[in-house]
């Protein structure tokens, strides 16, 4: 998420890990600490995709679903929100490759959130053909190497009945602007950018993603944006989502500049004049 939460990596047996996702939680030394960050800028995200979502007339379409499948769930905010927005669903299925996380997650008490502990592929390949109504995939395909796209896609289109969708949720990493401007966090940016491109990656997937969906073979695309301001989620969060991004994926040789660029933005969300953007988008896809 803009904090790059509720992402996966590549489970196999227990917690034999293989690269296909560039984020990995469970590669974290302090998890206690990471999952208070993902909890905390999940929460304050997630009030705004929700009025996207009604912007956008989305909330017909999840009330009337039996089955709704959140890939990379993380703690299972998401699928916790669904399941009491929506009480009409049968039922919510969390999938994560994070062991760690499945337990740690509120979920698995609410009767109707299923948590799985899995590589979201390998779940989504198993599943019989046709009988999903949504498949969620929120701040997760940015995270996967674009040569494994098209397998993702077509994965979750096989599981889906007609007229199902695709749900995805990303942001725009162009808009991550400050006034005033801190020429360090451009460099930090330029920095993820490159090691993401490096890595297999697409820097900013909301530009192309609605190709791949075409190409993948949904129908009836549907995409929307906002821009979420430091009046929306208050100075020091903003701070805080953002100057999070620059002490994880990144080299360890750029690990002291990332902890500098944070403690200088935290530093300049404390003038009553800062301001900074971020920008978030739901791409969704139909199967015909």
């Amino acid at each position: 998420m803009i904090s790059d939460a509720i992402l996966f990596g590549m489970l196999i047996g227990k917690v034999r890990n293989t690269v296909s996702s560039l984020y990995r939680f469970d590669s974290f030394r302090n998890r206690k600490k990471e999952k208070a960050r993902l909890i905390k800028q999940g929460n304050i995200l997630l009030k705004h995709e929700a009025q996207l979502m009604q912007d956008m007339g989305m909330f017909d379409k999840f009330a009337h679903a039996e089955q709704i499948i959140d890939i990379g769930c993380g703690f299972g905010q998401f699928a916790i929100w669904l399941s009491k927005k929506f009480p009409s669903v049968s039922r919510v299925i969390g999938v994560d490759p994070s062991e760690f996380m499945i337990q740690q997650s509120e979920a698995k008490d609410s009767p109707k959130v299923t948590m799985v502990c899995s590589d979201g592929l390998k779940f989504l390949e198993s599943l019989p053909s046709g009988k999903t109504d949504i498949v969620c995939l929120r701040f997760v395909i940015n995270h996967i190497p674009s040569r494994l796209w098209n397998r993702w896609l077509i994965a979750v289109k096989r599981c889906l009945k007609p007229g199902g969708i695709i749900y995805l949720t990303l942001a725009d990493a162009n808009y991550y602007k400050t006034s005033p401007e801190l020429p360090l966090m451009d460099i930090m940016f330029e920095h993820k950018k490159l090691l993401r491109e490096k890595n297999g990656g697409i820097w900013n997937t909301p530009s192309v993603i609605g190709r791949h969906l075409n190409i993948a073979g949904y129908n009836h695309l549907v995409q929307q944006s906002v821009c979420l301001t430091t009046e929306d989620m208050g100075m020091h969060n903003y701070a805080v989502s953002i100057g999070d991004q620059f002490i994880w994926g990144i080299e360890d040789s750029w690990k002291k500049t990332g902890e500098l660029t944070k403690r200088l933005l935290l530093d300049a969300s404390k003038d009553a004049n800062f301001w900074g953007q971020v920008k978030i988008g739901i791409h969704v896809g139909e199967k015909s």
